[in-house]
């Protein structure tokens, strides 16, 4: 059988052939290469990464009058040495603000090899009977624990539970709080605690006797401003007790057995 005679390929198409295939292969070594270039900066970045150039000089720490540097360095978990790649500044935010004292924190990592740590410390309010371990423990002005107290000296809150350290006191506190916030540093000189009964009604045992009938931790502000005013404007020594429960109209009792000993009667 004859064969067919092969079909003669134009020159032209046949040199168009080989340079597409010349420029396929350029285009693919030059890819090569870019990943070559990209390899080798990526891994020259990791390595430098791990060196001395990019780790932790020093860290700077302003600590509070609670909050000792030691105690922020250890919650901080940072270190001279440590690389600034690894460093989660939010991560040790979030340590920090787990301290008591600490109500907020600032991180700042610097490329040059320093940490700086700021924190704000809470601001103490009252204090509460801690009964199941004996003692007093300090609370700030949103309730949570901040840690043990020697003797109170403090405002004392009474009639709720106290909490663990670091956490929030809970149930009938958000009445005693709420009242203590709110005392002038005037009114708080003269009051020895924020008492909050069963029914969640408010009393203020007063110095040097009597006590406030407070009522409800409602018109809060009307409340403390009627009690500035007695304060201010009457005498209130045998004093038994003041109600402020309807704010514009306060009434005062007096002890009488006080009243007669102090007149001599």
């Amino acid at each position: 059988m004859e064969q067919p005679s092969p079909v003669a390929v134009d020159p032209r198409i046949a040199a168009r052939r080989e340079q597409v295939e010349r420029d396929r292969g350029r285009r693919r070594r030059r890819w090569l290469l870019l990943a070559l270039v990209v390899g080798c900066l990526g891994a020259a970045a990791w390595f430098a990464s791990r060196t001395a150039l990019l780790d932790v000089d020093a860290v700077r720490i302003e600590s509070g009058e609670h909050v000792t540097e030691e105690q922020i360095r250890e919650a901080a978990g940072v270190a001279p040495g440590d690389q600034l790649v690894d460093l989660d500044a939010a991560a040790i935010r979030d340590r920090l603000l787990a301290l008591p004292w600490v109500a907020d924190a600032t991180v700042q990592v610097a490329w040059s090899g320093t940490v700086t740590i700021q924190v704000t410390e809470r601001q103490p309010l009252a204090a509460v009977e801690n009964r199941a371990a004996g003692g007093w423990l300090l609370v700030d002005t949103e309730g949570r624990v901040l840690g043990p107290l020697a003797e109170p000296g403090w405002l004392v809150l009474e009639g709720v539970v106290a909490a663990p350290v670091g956490e929030r006191l809970g149930g009938p506190a958000d009445q005693a709080l709420a009242v203590a916030r709110s005392l002038t540093p005037g009114v708080r000189s003269r009051v020895s605690a924020v008492v909050v009964g069963a029914d969640g009604a408010v009393r203020l045992r007063v110095l040097p006797s009597g006590e406030v009938l407070f009522g409800p931790a409602t018109e809060v502000e009307d409340k403390v401003l009627a009690l500035r005013t007695v304060f201010g404007q009457v005498d209130d020594r045998c004093l038994a007790t003041l109600d402020v429960r309807v704010p514009d109209r306060p009434v005062i009792t007096r002890d009488r057995a006080c009243e007669k000993g102090a007149s001599g009667g």
